[in-house]
């Protein structure tokens, strides 16, 4: 199994509940191909650390946070098109997370669609 690549924790206090979810998600997308794993780590990777660099565990995000995230990226220079896969991914890893009983609630799905905020 592979390791998340995560910032020095200055830690939420779900941290390592938070990594443990997400790990547990990677391994169950883990039969899929080397590309969709991969891609589900860098989204993964990259969301967690922007999350713990606002102060903020998975359980204490907001829709505004997903949002100012999405348009955060779109500032990045990602398009349109790439905003909304990382979106997709994202809905996914917290439909999961809500399975799992990490999280109440998907956030994901009550953010605006890139392009449209």
């Amino acid at each position: 199994m592979t390791e998340l690549s995560l910032l020095p924790p200055e830690a939420p206090g779900h941290q390592n509940t938070d990594i443990a979810a997400i790990m547990q998600l990677l391994s169950a997308r883990g039969n899929r191909s080397a590309n969709t794993f991969e891609a589900y780590k860098r989204t993964a990777e990259k969301f967690i650390n922007w999350a713990y660099g606002e102060g903020k565990s998975l359980p204490e995000l907001t829709v505004n946070d997903i949002t100012c995230y999405l348009s955060a990226l779109e500032e990045a220079g990602l398009k349109p098109a790439s905003v909304n896969y990382n979106r997709t991914i994202l809905n996914q890893m917290f439909q999961y997370l809500v399975d799992l009983g990490h999280i109440q609630k998907n956030i994901i799905k009550l953010a605006p669609i890139p392009g449209l905020y």
